[in-house]
């Protein structure tokens, strides 16, 4: 009971502190206005193609803009949920009462998983009612898996930033810290394994191979990359989120490869794995080092 008083209060602060209504605020404009843009101004996104709802042409349009501001949300959302009450010392009186410090991460962990679950929530549903207006179908299943992975797809960067709130005593070091993960595996992910592949071969750039752009998998000399090459690529949170979706809608979207043939790892299901991976260690390992801190 001590962690579901901490987490109620922790959800209720937000509310005070109008955090909520700002995240809601937000996602609210951006859903709604990005199915606006896409199913009115820019003619559906390009889907209704051989047999395939219009309406998936949306679900893909939104993938990109949705992998930059639901990270970033999530930080915004974690990072100063635990070094925040460090900071102004009410830490001390919250362990004071009957809660221990498993008590304090997980009771802040569900509470911070509240408020941003409900922002992405209302937000989608604005965006759905939207999106039933402007197109003919409305596939109703495949749009609430599409939101519960992105729920799952933010909390990933919302349990970063709160393992890093609980495993560091200075707020700007959990923002910033957070903040570069968000950056690395958005942005440079590609890049850094590419970097890798061109040490080990010593310096050098292996045959139908580009730093910038990977091994070359288009055109008359398309090469496919090694298996290892793929699995460390895929496991940035965004590659997770867009296997996951590839395993939700009935149609093919074209995420990935999908034959059969290929190692369990690189088949779209095994993103449900990674994004687990990534939503436990982080929070483990922020309350082990909080666990062990000096308040």
């Amino acid at each position: 009971m001590s962690t579901l008083a901490v987490a109620r209060k922790d959800f209720q602060d937000a509310f005070r502190s109008r955090s909520l209504i700002a995240l809601v605020a937000v996602f609210v404009i951006f859903a709604a206005g990005a199915t606006y843009l896409v199913a009115d101004v820019f003619g559906g996104g390009g889907g209704g193609a051989e047999g395939v709802p219009a309406v998936f042409g949306l679900f893909l349009s939104l993938i990109l803009p949705i992998t930059v501001l639901v990270p970033l949300i999530g930080v915004m959302t974690g990072y100063k949920s635990i070094v925040g009450e460090r900071d102004s010392g009410s830490v001390k009186l919250l362990l004071s009462l009957p809660h221990t410090r498993r008590d304090v991460v997980a009771g802040k962990t569900i509470g911070r998983i509240a408020v941003f679950a409900v922002a992405i929530l209302i937000g989608f549903a604005v965006a759905a009612v939207v999106a039933f207006v402007f197109y003919d179908t409305f596939p109703a299943v495949e749009y609430v898996g599409f939101t519960v992975m992105t729920i799952v797809f933010g909390l990933v960067y919302l349990v970063f930033a709160l393992g890093m709130s609980a495993a560091t005593g200075s707020t700007s070091v959990a923002l910033w810290v957070s903040l570069g993960f968000f950056a690395l595996f958005q942005f440079l992910w590609g890049f850094v394994v590419n970097l890798f592949v061109w040490v080990v071969n010593g310096f050098s750039t292996p045959e139908n191979f580009s730093l910038l752009g990977g091994y070359f998998t288009f055109g008359e000399n398309a090469v496919t990359p090694p298996d290892w090459y793929r699995l460390v690529t895929s496991l940035s949170p965004s590659s997770a989120y867009q296997s996951t979706l590839g395993t939700i809608f009935s149609q093919d979207l074209n995420f990935g490869l999908q034959a059969e043939s290929l190692p369990y790892y690189l088949q779209d299901w095994f993103g449900f794995v990674i994004l687990a991976i990534w939503l436990i260690v982080p929070l483990v390992l922020g309350y082990l080092r909080f666990n062990r801190s000096d308040l």
